[in-house]
């Protein structure tokens, strides 16, 4: 398939029929509820957006003075400890009840810590990170109770670690409400470091509510640089395709690096150019992105900024930081307003660790086209 089709053509090639999907894989097929009279269901969804947690392998190593895995077991309980109904910062209402927790990627700090050998140390790191996060929020030893959806960053993968691909991948076939993963995807021997590493089942989707959530890791391309992307722009392009075509559905998606980045070495132009006329057309609300380690909202608008589209790209704080005034994750509202059942309300606050709100961010868009 071409990712540069006009949005015309794309729904032309929809009506045919033939647009059954390559490399994607279907667990289900939802459909956006609807009410008698044919309106969307009222919906009111509640979820938290981190990233970089970067677990060490040892609970006794420093980075920064901070004793990360303490430090992030902190924050998962302070996660835990913030109660539905809570108010909200400029009164956009309360908090609601948790669906799960999207991390974007570096979960794992990197295979440094040269005590326990480059291999083992990296699937320590992330069997810390596995144990205390849980899957499903029904694991009995995790620090937390509500499911999570993460993906890989660079820290995870920076050594080439095949391992964690595969142990993300295989946790997908049990993430609640999964509805379609990615098919394998092999790499051209020899490029980015890579021979013979594949991604099976690694990138994702589900829905709460009528919205379409997709995971594509690191970045959406399909390039093999320093950070490959695993065939994710062939996952999201047939996802948007089959699942979405011309419905007008709402669709976040989820990501490691922000597509604003420059270096070519990491997310390279021409792969951030077809990203963006990939997505040109969709009912794209949000990217929720990570790897800044720093909280911050911008407008995306492909990348010359020039596009037609603007985006809005929201990245959090790195998860492990320690001081008071950190934030520690994003809360995400999403409801339908009562007052046009066909649109509905994105209000996101930055929560920090001394349970103080900061940032805030609203955003309305359409249910159907």
């Amino acid at each position: 398939m071409s990712t540069n089709r006009p949005l015309l053509k794309r729904r032309k090639f929809l009506q045919t029929g033939s647009a059954w999907m390559l490399g994607l894989s279907l667990v289900g097929r939802p459909a956006t509820a609807c009410a008698a009279d044919g309106a969307p269901e009222p919906f009111d969804i509640t979820f938290y957006h981190i990233g970089d947690p970067q677990y060490q392998a040892l609970d006794t190593t420093l980075t920064g003075g901070v004793k990360v895995n303490n430090i992030i077991r902190e924050n998962l309980k302070l996660m835990m400890a913030l109660k539905p109904e809570t108010a909200m910062p400029g009164g956009f209402g309360t908090v609601g009840k948790p669906r799960g927790v999207i991390n974007v990627g570096d979960c794992t700090q990197s295979g440094n810590e040269g005590s326990l050998g480059l291999a083992g140390t990296h699937l320590k790191q992330w069997e810390n990170y596995a144990k205390d996060f849980g899957l499903t929020g029904k694991e009995k030893d995790a620090l937390i109770n509500i499911p999570v959806y993460e993906g890989f960053g660079n820290r995870d993968q920076d050594g080439f670690f095949q391992q964690i691909i595969d142990k993300i991948s295989l946790r997908n076939k049990s993430r609640p409400g999964v509805v379609a993963v990615s098919e394998r995807y092999d790499y051209p021997p020899g490029k980015g470091g890579f021979n013979g590493v594949y991604a099976e089942g690694l990138h994702y989707a589900w829905m709460w509510g009528p919205i379409h959530f997709i995971h594509v890791n690191m970045r959406v391309g399909d390039s093999t640089l320093r950070y490959p992307s695993a065939g994710s722009h062939t996952f999201l392009e047939d996802y948007l395709d089959k699942k979405i075509g011309f419905s007008g559905a709402p669709v976040i998606i989820c990501m490691h690096l922000p597509p604003s980045i420059k270096q070519e070495s990491e997310w390279p132009l021409e792969d951030r150019q077809k990203f963006y006329d990939l997505i040109i057309g969709y009912n794209i609300v949000a990217i929720f992105c990570g790897n800044t380690t720093s909280f911050g909202t911008e407008v995306w608008s492909g990348p010359d900024q020039k596009g037609s589209m603007p985006i809005r790209l929201i990245r959090c704080d790195c998860f492990y930081r320690s001081a008071p005034n950190d934030g520690f994750m994003n809360v995400v509202r999403i409801k339908s307003l009562p007052s046009d059942p066909n649109r509905a309300q994105l209000v996101l606050a930055r929560l920090r660790r001394n349970y103080a709100w900061a940032d805030t961010l609203e955003i309305e868009f359409t249910i159907n086209a």
